[in-house]
């Protein structure tokens, strides 16, 4: 299990399940596409970044329609914690699913150059 080293229980344990709903959802609907995972925990927070690339590898399934919850329940997740994320679809065709979860009750206002920074000024305004 993902455990991010000093993160309290509910921190890791919603990391945790954020990244296997964002890994889930990156080979159901891009069978085959490469997928990237960053989990990162800086002074105040734990960054997550799953990313995948464009479409599906030929021999593989072609995406797959669903109705689940999977990307609101991402957000309801870091939302409870304080936190917040963001899922799009990024400029090559792939899609990137971002999440940042405070260490504590609030986040610093200091940015370190990660690719979740730009949710810092959603979560402190």
């Amino acid at each position: 299990m993902l455990e991010a080293q000093g993160a309290p229980r509910p921190v890791s344990r919603t990391a945790y399940a954020i990244v296997r709903e964002a890994v889930t959802n990156a080979a159901k609907h891009a069978p085959g596409a490469e997928i990237s995972l960053l989990v990162t925990e800086t002074v105040d927070a734990v960054g997550i970044r799953v990313t995948n690339a464009p479409g599906h590898r030929a021999g593989q399934a072609p995406a797959r329609a669903s109705a689940g919850r999977g990307l609101a329940g991402i957000r309801d997740r870091a939302v409870l914690l304080g936190g917040v994320s963001r899922a799009a679809s990024t400029a090559d065709g792939g899609f990137e699913v971002l999440a940042l979860l405070p260490l504590g009750t609030a986040l610093a206002d200091a940015a370190y150059g990660a690719p979740w920074d730009v949710l810092r000024e959603k979560v402190d305004a």
